[in-house]
């Protein structure tokens, strides 16, 4: 399967222009998670996690990733961090931290 460059140059270069921008981080470690690259999908959600640490989803999906690379206790400290901002993780949490 090919991947397009084009929507990581896209990603890139609205970090440039405004790398305060939490969601772009969230938007770039999608991506990089989506094309099995987790490790930097994971760096790149903590730093938007470091951005807003208020952003529920960016914890389900960063421990998402954890849970991929075996770090089930990371992915669970995740998914009860989403729940503590408001984010419903029950299922994760249920699915995942047994």
């Amino acid at each position: 399967r090919i991947m397009s460059h084009q929507p990581f140059e896209n990603i890139e270069k609205a970090i440039s222009l405004e790398p305060e921008n939490s969601m772009s981080y969230f938007v770039k470690g999608t991506l990089q998670g989506n094309s099995g690259d987790l490790e930097n999908a994971i760096n790149s959600l903590s730093k938007s996690l470091k951005l807003n640490s208020k952003n529920g989803m960016v914890y389900v999906y960063r421990g998402t990733y954890k849970f991929q690379l075996d770090d089930n206790l990371g992915a669970c400290e995740d998914f009860h961090r989403a729940e503590k901002v408001g984010y419903q993780a029950k299922t994760y949490i249920d699915s995942y931290c047994k």
